[in-house]
């Protein structure tokens, strides 16, 4: 039975070396994480046991080299006391950091002091393979014991972008989706979204720094061994909404054949809420992520025709009512009435991805079209003009695009570099101050001494002299 137990506990330990089977285990800790070139932006996980701290890195290299990482505390010691592993995404994951953009450069060893109001993006590395770190007017040192080592060997160096993911940038400090204080320094930052990737944000004063995260308990902890030290005094965490992010958002009505077994045949019986996920992953944040990109791109698909894209107007609509918290709740068996010979329910699929895996997710809400045609709905809910839904109110489709025009990028100051201050020892500025006092003290008595020497001076009379006369004493 003893032995069964730890065979057990070895089983599950290794299922936590990774966050996912999205990962791919690469190194334990004191190793050197190799990341197949192919692979050309996503993360690296370090951790053990649910929580993880994720490193954004690029590889912009063709030669065939891969990305090696070395796999220690550097990377924010997420776990304190525990053995680490590291893991990196099996493929290539847009984490929001650019490849491109950046400005100045800095050698590896020196530092920089960020001014700029906003968030900052520093990157170190170097021929094309880097990591990423972000800050908000705080110091960002050009070392590995500050990023982890990207290049193991080399020199690196340090470039800079006023730029950061719309994810950690776009965060608010108040209202809806804006940061949360979760922990002073030392204690634990809990309330996070289980299993998500999250922000935590470190520091005081309007002085941060930023990791981004994974934990399947909830919390992680809020000091310098994870993050490093921003501002020397009293700190605090905060997190932000958990980071879900949707693409291939997709609406159609689906025909319900399907009748109430045991009940008229006005009776239908189908699905309501969310496909493919636990209660406890339904939470307000994922709602809201979800409602929020399906307002900007939702699509429309007719039966088996293309999907087209809704106008903004319409996809806000049709996302607040038909993704709203009413169907934010896992998938459950649903009865309809329908007095005629066709039912269409309308559902969304999509494809989600928090960060540690990608998913296909519908949601199936409680809109209904009852028919008497068999001809699929051609508009989607709150546009029905005719009860088959074969005209709109309006027109629902995108308008012509819009001409994409460069934003001019507001001005910023820019980072400078950062020393350590000179120091003065106090033995030596007490050494100073006394020199001074003594050349003051003698100073002052050549000065009295002088004085005395020309009071017993005799006085001479001045002789002028002619040029014709010769005078004489």
């Amino acid at each position: 039975m003893i032995l069964l137990s730890f065979i057990i506990l070895f089983i599950i330990g290794d299922c936590q070396r990774c966050p996912s089977r999205s990962y791919q285990e690469c190194a334990s800790e004191g190793g050197r994480c190799s990341i197949y070139d192919g692979i050309k932006q996503g993360y690296m996980s370090y951790g053990v046991n649910g929580r993880y701290v994720l490193i954004p890195f690029t590889n912009s290299r063709t030669d065939g080299r891969n990305l090696e990482i070395k796999c220690n505390n550097d990377l924010g010691d997420v776990s304190k006391g525990n053995k680490k592993y590291c893991c990196y995404t099996r493929e290539t994951v847009d984490t929001g950091f650019k490849a491109s953009g950046y400005r100045g450069s800095l050698s590896e060893g020196r530092n920089w002091q960020h001014h700029a109001n906003r968030v900052v993006t520093q990157r170190y590395g170097a021929n094309g393979q880097y990591v990423y770190r972000s800050y908000y007017k705080s110091k960002g040192y050009c070392k590995n014991n500050h990023f982890g080592d990207p290049y193991p060997g080399s020199k690196k160096h340090c470039n800079y972008a006023f730029y950061a993911p719309p994810s950690l940038a776009n965060v608010p400090n108040s209202g809806n989706g804006a940061w949360r204080l979760c922990a002073n320094e030392g204690q634990r930052c809990n309330g996070l979204d289980i299993g998500a990737t999250q922000w935590i944000r470190y520091g005081d004063n309007n002085v941060f720094y930023y990791k981004l995260v994974i934990s399947s308990s909830g919390y992680v902890d809020c000091n310098n061994h994870l993050f490093e030290d921003p501002i020397k005094q009293k700190k605090h965490c905060w997190y932000s909404p958990a980071q879900y992010t949707f693409k291939d958002i997709v609406g159609q009505w689906r025909p319900v054949t399907e009748h109430c077994f045991g009940c008229s045949t006005n009776r239908y019986k189908s699905t309501f809420g969310v496909s493919n996920k636990k209660e406890s992953e339904i939470t307000n944040t994922w709602g809201w992520s979800l409602t929020t990109t399906a307002s900007a791109s939702y699509k429309f698909k007719i039966g088996v025709e293309a999907s087209a894209s809704l106008s903004t107007t319409v996809s806000t609509d049709v996302a607040r009512r038909e993704l709203s918290s009413t169907t934010w709740t896992e998938e459950k068996s649903q009865e309809f009435w329908c007095d005629k010979n066709y039912l269409y329910q309308w559902r969304t699929t999509m494809t989600e991805n928090n960060g540690v895996r990608s998913q296909s997710v519908a949601v199936s809400s409680a809109a209904i079209v009852c028919s008497t045609s068999h001809k699929t709905p051609r508009c989607p809910p709150l546009y029905c003009a005719d009860a088959t839904c074969q005209r709109c109110n309006r027109n629902i489709y995108a308008d012509s695009p819009i001409l994409d025009i460069k934003p001019v990028e507001p001005e910023y100051p820019e980072p400078t570099e950062w020393k350590m201050p000179y120091t003065i020892s106090p033995f030596y500025l007490y050494g100073l101050v006394g020199a001074i006092a003594v050349l003051i003290v003698v100073n002052i008595l050549c000065v009295c001494c002088t004085k005395c020497h020309n009071g017993d001076r005799k006085q001479y009379k001045t002789l002028s002299v002619d040029s014709d006369n010769e005078s004489s004493v």
